[in-house]
């Protein structure tokens, strides 16, 4: 999985981290990336969220995608 790296108006790209959901569990965590993240999903229906957090630890709404498997 891959996205468009987040933008601040304070950190760097390459401080901002991601958090991985899948079906609301923490799946992952990257630094300063716009991946890629390697996740593991259910048959089915799966919902995917990435969180992007600055250093100041604003918290940005999650991308979202639903995947079927």
């Amino acid at each position: 999985m891959r996205w468009t790296q987040s933008t601040d108006d304070f950190d760097a790209q390459s401080n901002i981290r991601y958090d991985v959901y899948v079906n609301g569990v923490w799946a992952d965590v990257l630094f300063g990336s716009g991946g890629p993240s390697i996740i593991y999903a259910d048959f089915g229906n799966n919902l995917i969220e990435v969180f992007a957090t600055d250093t100041a630890g604003n918290t940005s709404a999650p991308a979202t995608v639903t995947l079927f498997f």
